[in-house]
């Protein structure tokens, strides 16, 4: 029997509607359903499952019982769509996959995989030429019937199927997924190699500041211990960590950083030298003029003495002890034996006082004129020493023994810039053949412990009354002092720098502008405006050192001073040394002028600027103080103001017979100032004609300031501070500012009352002395002043200095400073009411001597 093609397809069905399929039926005379007979169609489509798409019709013959010649009774017919064949046979992950099904009649059709479904895409080929090479096909049955019984109808067309990838497939595979892993493992990587860097560098860094500091502490153990003393502390260490274990002694040395304590039990450091020379050195005056500087001063001083010290030291093989105050001790013959110990210490108590006077008459220039008047008084012994480490916190090499106590005694008996010996130092020297060194002393000295003993002083290559005559004399005419130059040009790069942040615009040409002509007395002001606060001063940076003056402006402004110094008279008290001494006690209270502690400010300067009343940031202010203060006793004729109306001066009549000094040192200030001499100066302190007038106003209140004795005007004054402290605290700041300023000159005026007890003393004689000139020349009080000048020092005290003192720590911005002024006014009232009377006798001595 003979088989036709079952396949008939019609190509006018649109691509997705169901293919027509040719029937044979079971006598072989077919039935055709034609393209028209579409009731037939339909009726064909509910008959085998209404199905929609290409299909296909599968028959297989049933035959019958007979074993041969058995024929065919009957056909098995399946229909099925080509995509529910294929949905069941796709291999994994299909998505993408074109699969084209054709047979050899010239019938294709054209379906799309997806992972979950098959598509139809149309009739024919449809897949994308690109990708021809990648075909596979396969067919669905051979050529020939597999049954003999059957033969296949000539017209039999085999089915093939072709499957291609396409553009999805490539898009699918073709993703971005291995860079962004390879991105995300280089990432990786980069990460961990900058981590390693990082930790590398950061290990490096911690290795070197370990090493800077083991350097550090090297240097800082080696400057406080002998090599012998550091070996036996290290070998000691060492012995403790292998007995502790290496994380214990790490815990118990970071415990004992500060100290040397050493193992429990352990044989205490130290040793007997039989032959030593021991050294102490204090600086003469140091206490006294330490009283009247800022803190930083002091230090500066201290430093660049010792760092000069410690030089020679190092270059002679001399070892330091240590320093107490201003005390300096050394020793030699220890740790190492030195046969010569007496004659080294003897040298180097040469070099170092020689050094010291230079030293100090160098920083006369930056710490002011009496720094040069500084000496020191030095003291050697020599004998048997105990040296060791004394354990325990802040562990130091120390000396005990007779000689250390003896050395002391030989420097507090000693003389301002003297040598002094025991009898044991100078018999050693007079062993070594340097009796030429040795000056026998005149009278036995009180040694506490000793009794009265021989000392000897030792002869300076240059003798210190010759030293004292090669220098001249310090006078107060024509001497410019380098330390108020100095401090009046940090003020101005202060200005400089202020300026720069907010720039003034000029009203007038400063060349144009004169002092005014009406009086001082009547332009003073109960209150100087200050400025307000500028937010851009948040920026500001008080390190002014960066600011370059013109060379121009530092030229006039030394200019200045000197013509300042020279318009003092030659008194006694009112001359240019106080006036020095003044303005360096009027920067003290001015640097002094601090925000509590209890306000924090965090850098906050507005914080600042209110609480200091806006004296703390305008450098304009600073300056005008600063310069009051160096010309508040300018052409002071050396007596009382009411003493030039008795006289009628000329002076007198001029200023109305009112503050007659003060007005007349305002005026010769300002028009010195103002004269066009110092065009260049002026401009630099004041930009405009605005600050210009602000300036003149705070230099008039300043030194109208300083008469005290005129009874309008402290009656003024304390009005003032009585409404000041009574008004709401924002509406009397500039009122507060202004009593601020009066009392920094006024303290300043009379600082050598609440300064230390020399100090005081060195002034007080000296005013006694104008006093006593001027009742000897006829132009005094009525009697000598040696009468009354006990009982006038107290009532000073008392009725002044005593009651500034506490005003300036109501004013509430002067910190301790005010705390000091106060304890030293008592103090001071103390001494002089136990000693003043023998005092004032001492005086009039030494004024008959001078007078004779």
């Amino acid at each position: 029997m003979e088989w036709p093609d079952i396949w008939n397809a019609q190509d006018d069905i649109p691509n997705g509607t169901a293919h027509r399929l040719l029937l044979n039926d079971t006598s072989g005379s077919g039935s055709d359903f034609g393209p028209n007979d579409d009731l037939a169609f339909r009726q064909n489509q509910n008959k085998y499952g209404g199905f929609k798409g290409p299909g296909a019709i599968i028959q297989y013959p049933v035959f019958s019982p007979e074993s041969q010649n058995r024929s065919v009774v009957a056909l098995l017919s399946m229909i099925t769509r080509w995509d529910s064949f294929i949905l069941p046979n796709m291999p994994p992950d299909p998505d993408g996959l074109i699969v084209v099904i054709s047979n050899s009649c010239q019938k294709e059709f054209t379906f799309a995989l997806t992972d979950i479904d098959v598509v139809l895409l149309g009739n024919g080929d449809l897949h994308e030429a690109e990708y021809e090479s990648l075909k596979r096909e396969f067919y669905f049955a051979p050529k020939g019937s597999p049954i003999s019984e059957i033969t296949m109808s000539q017209n039999y067309c085999p089915y093939k199927v072709s499957v291609y990838p396409s553009a999805n497939m490539r898009d699918k595979f073709d993703t971005k997924e291995p860079a962004f892993f390879a991105g995300g493992v280089a990432g990786i990587f980069l990460f961990t190699l900058v981590v390693f860097l990082t930790y590398d560098v950061l290990v490096e860094r911690r290795q070197r500041f370990l090493a800077d500091t083991a350097t550090k502490s090297n240097a800082i153990v080696s400057a406080l211990f002998p090599q012998i003393v550091r070996d036996r502390m290290f070998e000691t260490e060492e012995k403790n960590t292998k007995q502790r274990g290496m994380k214990s002694f790490a815990v118990e040395s970071s415990m004992d950083s500060v100290g040397f304590h050493g193992a429990k039990g352990a044989a205490p450091i130290a040793n007997l030298f039989t032959n030593a020379t021991v050294m102490f050195g204090d600086i003469s005056g140091f206490t006294a003029w330490s009283s009247s500087r800022e803190p930083v001063d002091v230090f500066t001083l201290l430093e660049t003495l010792y760092r000069a010290f410690d030089k020679i030291a190092r270059d002679m093989d001399v070892f330091k002890v240590e320093t107490i105050g201003d005390c300096y001790v050394a020793v030699t013959g220890l740790p190492n034996p030195q046969d010569d110990h007496h004659l080294r210490m003897v040298r180097f108590a040469r070099r170092v006082l020689d050094k010291m006077i230079v030293q100090t008459k160098e920083m006369e220039t930056t710490l002011g004129p009496d720094t040069g008047n500084l000496g020191f008084r030095i003291g050697i012994h020599s004998g048997p020493v105990t040296g060791g480490v004394l354990r325990g916190e802040k562990s130091r090499y120390q000396l005990f023994g007779d000689t250390v106590n003896m050395a002391s005694r030989m420097e507090s008996t000693g003389h301002r810039n003297q040598i002094q010996v025991s009898q044991a130092t100078a018999s050693l020297i007079v062993a070594s053949g340097k009796v030429h060194w040795l000056r026998k002393r005149e009278g036995l000295v009180q040694v506490k412990g000793k009794g009265a003993v021989q000392t000897f002083w030792v002869k300076s290559k240059v003798s210190s009354t010759e030293r004292s005559e090669s220098e001249p004399p310090c006078s107060s005419k024509g001497f410019v002092d380098g330390a108020v130059v100095e401090l009046l040009t940090r003020l101005l790069k202060r200005i400089v720098l202020h300026r720069k942040l907010n720039i003034g615009k000029k009203d007038k040409d400063l060349a144009t502008l004169d002092a005014s002509k009406i009086l001082p007395r009547d332009q003073m002001t109960e209150v100087i405006l200050m400025p307000e606060f500028d937010p851009k001063m948040e920026k500001y940076s008080m390190d002014a050192d960066s600011v370059k003056l013109p060379s121009e402006v530092v030229s006039q402004l030394n200019d200045l001073v000197a013509t300042i110094a020279s318009m003092y008279k030659d008194n006694s008290f009112h001359n240019f040394e106080h006036a020095c001494h003044v303005t360096m006690s009027a920067n003290k209270l001015l640097n002094q002028i601090v925000v509590p502690t209890s306000l924090e400010t965090n850098g906050n300067r507005k914080v600042a600027h209110d609480f200091t009343y806006g004296l703390t940031s305008d450098p304009l202010t600073q300056f005008a103080i600063i310069f009051s203060a160096i010309v508040h006793d300018v052409d002071h004729h050396g007596v009382s103001n009411e003493q030039l109306v008795k006289e009628h001066n000329r002076l007198s009549s001029m200023y109305k017979e009112k503050s007659i000094l003060e007005q007349n040192s305002i005026d010769l200030a300002l028009e010195l100032f103002s004269s066009g001499s110092f065009p260049a100066l002026v401009s630099c302190v004041c930009a405009n004609e605005s600050e210009f007038n602000r300036f003149r106003q705070l230099v008039v209140n300043s030194v109208m300031a300083t008469d005290i004795f005129d009874k309008e005007l402290v009656a003024l004054r304390n009005n003032r501070w009585a409404k000041a402290f009574s008004l709401e605290e924002e509406s009397a700041v500039d009122m507060k500012a202004t009593i601020v300023i009066e009392h920094i000159i006024q303290a300043a005026d009379v600082a050598h009352t609440m300064q230390h007890w020399h100090v005081y003393q060195k002034w007080n004689e000296k005013l006694f002395v104008e006093a006593s000139q001027a009742f000897a020349s006829g132009r005094g009080a009525a009697k000598d002043p040696a009468l009354t000048w006990y009982q006038s020092e107290l009532w000073f005290f008392d009725n002044y200095v005593i009651p500034l003192a506490k005003k300036l720590d109501e004013c509430g911005v002067f910190g301790v400073c005010s705390d000091e002024c106060y304890n030293y006014a008592m103090e001071n009232r103390m001494e002089w009411e136990g000693k003043g009377e023998t005092i004032v006798k001492y005086m009039v001595s030494r004024r008959t001597e001078m007078s004779a």
